[in-house]
């Protein structure tokens, strides 16, 4: 599932952070159903990733500005007193559009080892 307050920089219990510890939530769990580190699951995972995270980055600007609109005057808690310039900043970070392809899969492959 997608977390919108995850996405939008607000942790569990509710508090406020721009700062991310944890790029998304891979668990042991997770990895033991796809076989391991080193099955052809985790590697189809791994492909799947990346191809979502390209085809992602490519819409970043609409991502960006339906946030920009969504943040205007909301009471969405994820939102709610929040500078909406520094949150869709932010937001735009993540994409890392000032990446090329093979930088983006590089920053992807990071991502997994992160989690």
């Amino acid at each position: 599932h997608i977390d919108f307050g995850f996405v939008f920089g607000v942790a569990p219990g509710g508090s406020f952070s721009l700062e991310i510890s944890t790029p998304f939530k891979l668990t042991e769990e997770m990895i033991e159903v796809m076989d391991g580190l080193r099955s052809s699951l985790f590697s189809e995972f791994i492909t799947l990733f990346c191809c979502g995270f390209l085809a992602l980055q490519a819409h970043c600007d609409t991502f960006c500005t339906v946030v920009e609109i969504s943040c205007r005057r909301s009471t969405f808690k994820c939102f709610e007193g929040r500078d909406s310039a520094e949150v869709v900043g932010k937001l735009r970070e993540r994409f890392q559009p000032d990446l090329d392809n093979e930088e983006t899969i590089a920053y992807c492959l990071d991502l997994i080892k992160d989690a």
